[in-house]
């Protein structure tokens, strides 16, 4: 593969998208000076080429884009990208990015950080602080990373939160609770599946899938099959059959 030719003097996207489509051309070079354009959607296509080449080299102009880009959407598509990326180095600017005004980016920033922060120092600290987030869609992400993390030390939090929480977001707890060791609770779990509002089915459905081993894989099975066949609305419904499917491939 050869370089890139020099960057022009202004990117437009149809332009990005030849330079990422020319089999003989290194796109990096292009993309990463495309991200300091005027141009918004020329930036944010960039991100995207950008988190699907996965390069080492766009770490830190990626890590500029999450901390510094005046749009919203470049921000949570470079954390979605460093998240991919799983280099450390973009950690401070995650766990800077749980304090962001947007809820995406508060979003997939504790999402890249259950996945590149464990072990980290501040990484637990700053999930636990989104865990009183007002979106329930955040809180949600955080205390599913935080099972992803390892640290037993906020087990006895967790327990003493949970019990007020939204049902879509509690059955995540129990899944946390479970990656941190303890007794995964299926009888709460399922009985959201069957009672929870739309929101609240979808995920204890997910949890469900995730929490199969060998040891509860068929009543896991049974409870998604039950719950799929009396289940009248159609976009849940089609996410048991998912989950199902999942599992039995």
């Amino acid at each position: 593969m050869t370089a890139s030719p020099a960057p022009a003097a202004s990117w437009l996207p149809e332009a990005l998208l030849a330079v990422v489509q020319d089999p003989f051309l290194d796109p990096v070079p292009s993309l990463l000076a495309a991200l300091g354009e005027d141009n918004a959607v020329v930036r944010e296509e960039a991100v995207r080429y950008l988190k699907e080449i996965r390069s080492v080299r766009s770490v830190e102009s990626l890590i500029a884009c999450l901390r510094h880009d005046a749009e919203a959407s470049i921000r949570w598509e470079a954390a979605e990208a460093l998240a991919l990326l799983g280099d450390v180095r973009a950690v401070p600017a995650l766990v800077e990015a749980t304090r962001d005004p947007n809820e995406m980016v508060r979003l997939c920033a504790a999402e890249a950080l259950g996945a590149i922060g464990k072990n980290i120092p501040g990484v637990t600290s700053a999930l636990v602080f989104l865990l009183d987030d007002p979106s329930m869609l955040v809180r949600l992400y955080a205390v599913e990373a935080v099972g992803y993390l390892g640290d037993r030390a906020v087990v006895s939090l967790l327990r003493a939160r949970m019990g007020g929480e939204a049902p879509a977001v509690r059955v995540w707890y129990v899944f946390t609770l479970w990656r941190l060791g303890e007794p995964f609770t299926f009888e709460d779990v399922r009985a959201v599946l069957w009672r929870g509002g739309y929101t609240a089915r979808l995920q204890a459905a997910t949890v469900l899938r995730l929490a199969a081993t060998d040891d509860n894989a068929e009543r896991v099975v049974s409870a998604l099959r039950r719950a799929r066949d009396r289940e009248r609305h159609p976009t849940v419904r089609e996410h048991l059959e998912r989950q199902i499917a999942d599992l039995a491939g």
